[in-house]
């Protein structure tokens, strides 16, 4: 699969004044260039979120909440939704989930049933990535 990502320019411009330079006025500069930093790591960060949405959109890895707030049933459908792979030990390596803390907070507790089937999803991934694994071998 292709995807076509446009290439994004980032860059800051500043400059300072002729008397700065003169006097060598080092907070200035530092001033400058702290904001400069600040408003490059924004754009690379807009530019990772960017291709990371365009990746996700593409792969069809992407779960809509729409008007709702974030559920244990929209994370169990991404994580359905996921292939899993396995450690040099056969061990599950499950994915991290990131989020803002104010979205996290809002999460409710899981409740028993909840743990069970996240059980058995894990189980199921498990069992997913060994049947790979042994395809993969037998190749």
């Amino acid at each position: 699969m292709e995807i076509d990502i446009a290439p994004q320019r980032m860059g800051y411009e500043f400059s300072l004044t002729e008397d700065a330079i003169r006097e060598t006025d080092v907070t200035s500069l530092v001033t400058v260039l702290d904001e400069a930093a600040e408003d490059y790591a924004r754009q690379l960060t807009q530019a990772l979120l960017q291709t990371a949405n365009a990746v996700t959109r593409a792969t069809g890895n992407v779960v809509h909440a729409g008007d709702e707030h974030l559920s244990f049933e929209h994370i169990y459908q991404a994580l359905d939704a996921m292939e899993f792979e396995l450690d040099e030990n056969d061990q599950l390596v499950t994915p991290s989930l990131v989020m803002h803390p104010d979205t996290a907070a809002g999460l409710e507790p899981l409740t028993p049933e909840q743990e069970t089937r996240l059980a058995e999803l894990k189980n199921q991934k498990l069992q997913e990535a060994l049947a790979r694994r042994r395809g993969r071998r037998l190749s």
